[in-house]
């Protein structure tokens, strides 16, 4: 397996780079010691930013200069990773050495990455974020009955303990589903001279880099991120 990897990637230094028909030029800046990713083209500014929500829930911001307005659907974004089913270490680095030389890795297959509805995407962190906090519950909840020794003082503690969980778990839960609605991406108008940022989510798979396609204004943005600090 090895082998074919090797032979895949020296094939692909024979190609003439993987967006050698995209004339638009990709940028970097630093923040946090990691990479964010950019580019600028005809007024429009695509920022792709993994520092906060990590590699699978990326940060994406567009500024408009172009000087009209325009309609971001979000539902149009495709994401892949490559699909190597070597996946050890030594693979990995060089996989990575590869990307960061700017290799064309058209030879790769690349497989599509399920990228979550805002509507999907929050109940399931409702779901999972009901359950965690539920199992955690129940497991302290054994714990103080456990070492009670069954008083009326020690009751209302336990009781008054397990009810203080709940509340917390709700407020957290809460505050989880406030930022799903205030940041995740949705389509949006973006007016001439303003920006709008959001996140979207990607489940998750077994890879260190992905390739994001943003389609703003006519145009395709394609991104190739990692999650690594390496400034």
């Amino acid at each position: 397996m090895k082998k074919s990897i090797l032979l895949t990637l020296f094939c692909a230094t024979l190609f003439t780079g993987a967006r050698a028909q995209d004339t638009k030029e990709y940028k970097t800046y630093v923040k946090n010691d990691c990479l964010i990713h950019y580019c600028n083209h005809k007024g429009v500014t695509v920022v792709v930013d993994v520092t906060e929500g990590g590699l699978f829930v990326p940060n994406i911001s567009i500024i408009n200069n172009s000087g009209h307005e325009i309609i971001f659907e979000p539902k149009k974004i495709k994401a892949y990773c490559y699909a190597v089913k070597d996946y050890s270490k030594e693979t990995r680095n060089m996989l990575t050495r590869y990307f960061d030389k700017g290799m064309d890795m058209t030879p790769l297959v690349k497989d599509s990455l399920v990228i979550y509805p805002y509507e999907k995407y929050k109940n399931k962190r409702n779901s999972s974020m009901f359950w965690a906090n539920t199992l955690a519950t129940v497991l302290v909840g054994s714990v103080d009955a456990t070492l009670s020794k069954d008083t009326p003082d020690d009751r209302f503690w336990t009781r008054k303990h397990t009810e203080d969980m709940i509340d917390e778990g709700e407020a957290q839960r809460s505050i989880e589903m406030q930022r799903i609605d205030e940041g995740y991406w949705r389509a949006n108008t973006i007016f001439d001279m303003s920006e709008h940022s959001g996140f979207i989510a990607l489940k998750k798979r077994k890879a260190d880099h992905i390739v994001l396609e943003i389609p703003v204004d006519g145009e395709v943005y394609t991104f190739l991120v990692d999650n690594r600090k390496r400034y």
